[in-house]
């Protein structure tokens, strides 16, 4: 890896291609990560990765190809080991910048999109400010507070992850929460509305899910 710094970065799964319009949620000052196949992902959407991660088992011919030609680099593992090549971008992606993007189509295999979810509450995400896009919905992880910008139509849905959500409360939303404890079970937090432009979610301990449909 070169010594350049970087504030944010972008990882690209792999499986069916994501949205032209994902593009505006990158910077050009990001650290492009492409899992596996994910850089053909990014190729497609004119993102040009600065590494490829992972087993290589299902990148294109063409990706290696341009790789290559390009000089990428590129980080390959066995195909026998014990962690995703999500997972594996993660770790890497944690270690060289201040914030992660992970983008999914939410067309692939369910499983994978599981073990996604999964790694939206992995330790190597604590310290560091976590997002996802799949689909056209936008999952954002809160730990601690966290102002919500309103996005499409303004529905937020709340849901606690891995464990309880305790002293969740929030303000600027249609109905709002005063310390109270969400569930991984419960769909208390399901299809609350910001009701101006900006909203505010605070947690005494825990972990949520703030997921936004339809923000394009």
């Amino acid at each position: 890896m070169n010594d350049k710094e970087y504030k944010g970065s972008v990882i690209f799964s792999g499986g069916p291609n994501c949205s032209q319009k994902v593009t505006k949620f990158i910077d050009k000052s990001d650290l492009i990560v492409a899992a596996d196949s994910g850089l053909d992902n990014a190729l497609k959407l004119g993102i040009t990765p600065d590494i490829l991660i992972g087993d290589l088992d299902s990148i294109s011919d063409s990706g290696l190809a341009w790789v290559r030609e390009n000089q990428i680099e590129s980080v390959k593992y066995s195909e026998d080991k014990d962690k995703s090549d999500m997972e594996l971008s993660i770790e890497y992606a944690s270690e060289n910048s201040n914030s992660v993007l992970l983008i999914d189509s939410g067309l692939g295999r369910v499983d994978q999109l599981f073990g996604l979810f999964a790694l939206l509450g992995s330790d190597k995400l604590c310290s560091i400010d976590c997002q996802a896009i799949i689909s056209n919905t936008l999952i954002t992880v809160v730990r601690e507070s966290r102002q919500i910008l309103k996005m499409g139509s303004g529905t937020v849905s709340l849901f606690a992850h891995i464990g309880d959500a305790i002293g969740v409360s929030t303000s600027g939303f249609r109905w709002e929460l005063s310390s109270a404890t969400l569930k991984p079970n419960s769909t208390l937090g399901l299809s609350n509305e910001l009701e101006g432009a900006v909203g505010e979610i605070k947690i005494d301990s825990g972990m949520l899910l703030v997921i936004q449909p339809n923000i394009f």
